[in-house]
């Protein structure tokens, strides 16, 4: 099927063809994942509170804020824009791929992308081919790795919150930049890479369910908010810390939750304060405070 002009399907749409498009489509009704869609040219809208993302190649594809959860029917190339918006859960369990000239990936407050189905070890990746300056995801924002198998936790973007879940490691590409908060889901693993040790900066808070492998990395308490620490465990067991805060505090969330520069790891404080909140603060290597 190929349309002429820009259009408004209002009820379901069911096809087992190729849909062919150089215009605007919004899909305001039920989609099913049958079919595809071969888009030139215009903006894909999906608006219904729980659709399904038809598999195929999009040049602008729109997540609209009227959208609850909207789930991939299989991979996805998007040639220009890709946008979630309002609090939509867009749920990724097939690649999205995107283009690396100019198009854009951004995610509006309170949006959620899930990386990986939960169900399946198959590692899903974060959307590939956008370029770090195009790349916008709002600082409340969530983006979820969840394959029930390892994935590599991609360096490309600056993340708002960043979760991991179900099971496996999740494996940094390299030192991550992080302006909301940090969740390790029970029975998973964040790694800070074997031999590369790699860094993580912490603007928000850091809640550790799961299992954190800090090997020699450093996790950095920046910004100017008060940031807490909390774990299932005590101590809390990083390698090095570094506090290097325009305002605000460190601390751990209460008195119980201990925390450890651990096997050798130092603690920083180039600026700012680390509050202890009454537990203990062990540090097996070295201590600087410069600031």
């Amino acid at each position: 099927m190929t349309n002429s002009q820009a259009l408004t399907i209002n009820g379901t749409y069911f096809s087992n063809g190729q849909f062919s498009t150089a215009f605007d489509i919004t899909f305001n009704g039920t989609t099913n994942c049958g079919g595809s869609i071969n888009a030139s040219a215009g903006t894909v809208i999906y608006a219904n509170a729980n659709p399904n993302v038809i598999t195929g190649t999009y040049y602008n594809l729109t997540i609209s804020a009227t959208v609850t959860f909207a789930t991939l029917c299989d991979i996805i190339t998007v040639n220009r824009n890709l946008a979630v918006n309002g609090t939509a859960t867009l749920y990724a369990g097939y690649q999205i791929t995107g283009n690396n000239s100019g198009g854009t990936f951004t995610m509006a407050a309170g949006t959620t992308l899930r990386l990986g189905n939960t169900g399946s070890a198959t590692a899903i990746a974060f959307p590939t081919n956008y370029a770090t300056g195009n790349i916008i995801l709002n600082s409340t924002s969530t983006v979820i790795y969840q394959s029930n198998g390892n994935q590599t936790i991609s360096a490309t973007p600056v993340y708002g919150n960043l979760s991991t879940a179900t099971s496996g490691s999740k494996i940094l590409a390299n030192n991550i930049t992080v302006n909301g908060n940090i969740l390790i889901g029970s029975g998973s693993i964040l790694d800070a890479s074997s031999g590369n040790n790699f860094t993580i900066t912490l603007y928000g808070n850091w809640n550790h369910q799961g299992t954190f492998e800090e090997r020699q990395g450093t996790v950095i308490f920046a910004g100017a908010n008060t940031q807490t620490i909390t774990s299932a465990f005590s101590p809390e067991d990083f390698y090095n810390i570094t506090v290097n805060k325009t305002g605000g505090v460190v601390q751990p969330i209460n008195d119980a939750q201990d925390v450890r520069a651990f096997n050798g790891g130092s603690l920083y404080i180039q600026q700012g304060t680390y509050e202890t909140n009454g537990s203990d603060l062990t540090v097996t290597g070295s201590t600087t405070i410069t600031g």
